[in-house]
């Protein structure tokens, strides 16, 4: 990155950790079968922003993995095993990419 691009992602990374935490409580919370809409439709929104904020730093797997999240946490219906299996591994590579760096 360049060093303007860079400062903006360290003044940014504080933000896309606190989203990225807000989706490993509703990933938390699905485990545990304690999913409510309110956290459901928070996660969506944290995950939306991800996507284009992973996005505009050039993390094209970190807005791949925001989508999938986003697209799988907005269905209307309950979130099967095989799709809560997607879900952790989106967050294990949002997680990678915001707490990994230093």
């Amino acid at each position: 990155m360049d060093a303007e691009l860079l400062a903006m992602w360290q003044k940014y990374l504080p933000l896309m950790r606190e989203r990225v935490d807000a989706l490993k409580k509703a990933q938390q919370a699905l485990g545990e079968n304690k999913l409510d809409p309110e956290l459901r439709q928070q996660a969506v929104q944290k995950a939306h922003q991800l996507a284009g904020s992973l996005g505009m730093f050039g993390h094209m797997d970190g807005t791949d993995a925001a989508r999938k999240f986003e697209i799988l946490m907005d269905a209307s219906a309950p979130i099967a095993d095989g799709q809560a299996a997607e879900l952790n591994d989106a967050v294990a590579v949002l997680a990678r990419i915001v707490h990994d760096d230093k």
